[in-house]
């Protein structure tokens, strides 16, 4: 089977309900604009990820990685993994506020790995944003869920930028 499918060619692509029913959107609808800027989300944790192992900075990369994981739990929609992975995210950033104390949120980010955890947490208030929007369609409501996810999220990029900017 080819990845080149030409399912998509006309502007058109598949969402899944709640039922697990397939039918066609637009692609610029809402909930395909949400789960695409996920995928962005996705690569700058992988690249900021490769940054930390790459500066030798093994225990934020490991945290990148399973923040990845919780990632794909919310591309597919799994409400309960999605709220333990909230608590995960909440126990970071406890450990990351007592380790290393923030003051302000004005940054030079001096370095690449710090750049990259920024830009992701910029594209995780994106992809928040746009989750907003899903969420005032009536059939999308569970994915309200996942706000708490998104925002913990962004918390933490912010505390692990801020960190690895000391180191």
């Amino acid at each position: 089977m080819s990845i080149a499918t030409k399912n998509g060619d006309g502007g058109f692509t598949d969402v899944f309900s709640a039922e697990k029913e397939v039918f066609r959107v637009l692609k610029n609808d809402p909930r395909i604009e949400f789960i695409g800027t996920l995928d962005e989300l996705d690569a700058f944790l992988a690249l900021a990820g490769f940054m930390l192992k790459s500066n030798g900075n093994l225990c934020y990369a490991n945290i990148a990685g399973e923040t990845r994981k919780g990632l794909v739990n919310l591309m597919a929609v799994k409400i309960t993994e999605t709220a333990l992975h909230t608590q995960w995210l909440e126990q970071q950033i406890a450990l990351l506020e007592k380790e290393n104390p923030v003051q302000g949120f004005v940054r030079e980010w001096a370095s690449l790995a710090a750049v990259y955890l920024n830009a992701a947490r910029a594209v995780c208030r994106r992809a928040e944003r746009h989750l907003v929007t899903v969420t005032g369609n009536t059939e999308a409501a569970d994915w309200a869920a996942m706000l708490p996810w998104l925002n913990r999220l962004s918390d933490l990029l912010f505390l692990l930028a801020a960190a690895e900017e000391k180191r």
